[in-house]
């Protein structure tokens, strides 16, 4: 059975639907959680490692770091 949860890419916490609403909260690169305590160039990298799986995914590809459970 699959829970309302999913883990945060930054630090790896649960987040909730109501986390995923904040304006803290981007998709593969922070959460509300670690949204304060990375640093811009963290945010950086995280923000291209999910470009660069979204752009795997957009063209069929399974990508490295793209966790699948």
């Amino acid at each position: 059975m699959q829970g309302s949860y999913s883990i945060c890419s930054g630090c790896r916490k649960p987040v909730s639907i109501k986390e995923k609403k904040s304006s803290k909260y981007l998709e593969g690169v922070h959460c509300p959680k670690c949204h304060d305590s990375l640093t811009d160039d963290q945010k950086s990298r995280f923000a291209m490692r999910q470009k660069q799986i979204l752009l795997a995914k957009k063209l069929g590809k399974r990508h490295i770091f793209k966790k699948e459970y």
